[in-house]
């Protein structure tokens, strides 16, 4: 591959614009109990028959969902990077430039995995609770799992479904901000701060992941790598949807804290109300 000139702009507007865990995340503002994370708008996304106190608990259990779904999916990246990167770029000519985006976007990915985590051990702390402890009823990715065989599989056979989940997750992720920049005034300031920093990077460094796909689908020519192409996509998500339920299963544990902070028992009440609905609107009120 040669080299693009457009390549080498992207990694000058990156590292013009990166920011710093620590000098650029206002952390001495703490956290703000009173206010939401993600709050609840529109129909679909709010529990039936909620009171104000649980909408208020229930924004903040999805906020802190969200944190550790964006933290865990970043790390996971990053521990993968030998089998989802290296392994891949091996087969394709690849320029020095190209190499060089991937290994910001790792960077950032690391940087980003370890600014959601921090916030929440600061808000474990509001609950009476070990940063461990709440992290037990959070989202979480491990290394050997099913889902990371199955995507391994999928690299092996010469597919790209990882990367499409990574796409997907991206796009997402840049979704959350959308959402709560219009009503800013509601959000954790501090909350509100990092996803607003994650939203900027994430549009900087969006296109690696598509570039990436793009990569496969111009190289990718054997037949097995033909019929990958038109499913990878599928297979990502339904991977992706098989992790979706097997972490509600673990965010409805929460009764064991429900005596060390009045949030865990709020939050017992309302999965009580969430576990009286159907499957598909369960996964529904926890993915948006």
């Amino acid at each position: 591959m040669k080299t693009d000139k457009s390549l080498k702009r992207k990694i000058q507007i990156q590292n013009a614009h990166a920011w710093d865990i620590e000098q650029d995340i206002p952390w001495d503002l703490g956290i703000d109990v009173n206010k939401d994370l993600l709050p609840a708008i529109g129909e679909g996304h709010i529990v039936p028959d909620c009171t104000e106190n649980e909408a208020l608990v229930f924004s903040q259990a999805l906020g802190l969902i969200t944190a550790a779904a964006i933290a865990e999916h970043e790390k996971i990246l990053v521990e993968m990077k030998q089998n989802f990167y290296y392994d891949i770029i091996k087969r394709y000519d690849v320029c020095d430039d190209f190499k060089t985006l991937g290994e910001m976007f790792f960077q950032d990915e690391s940087k980003h995995s370890q600014t959601f985590n921090r916030y929440i051990d600061l808000y474990a702390g509001q609950l009476n609770v070990t940063p461990d402890e709440l992290r037990s009823i959070l989202p979480i990715h491990q290394r050997k799992s099913i889902f990371s065989f199955l995507f391994k599989l999928n690299s092996l056979m010469g597919g790209m479904a990882f990367w499409w989940a990574v796409f997907t997750l991206e796009e997402h992720s840049m979704a959350i901000y959308k959402f709560i920049r219009p009503v800013q005034n509601k959000i954790d300031p501090l909350y509100f701060t990092i996803h607003k920093l994650h939203f900027e990077e994430e549009v900087r460094h969006a296109s690696f992941a598509q570039s990436m796909i793009n990569l496969y689908r111009r190289e990718g020519s054997t037949f097995l790598e033909k019929i990958l192409k038109k499913m990878d996509f599928g297979i990502a998500d339904a991977i992706e949807k098989l992790w979706i339920i097997a972490q509600y299963k673990r965010f409805a544990k929460v009764s064991k804290f429900k005596d060390r902070h009045p949030f865990f028992q709020t939050l017992t009440d309302i999965i009580e109300k969430i576990n009286q609905l159907p499957l598909r609107q369960r996964i529904g009120l926890l993915k948006k």
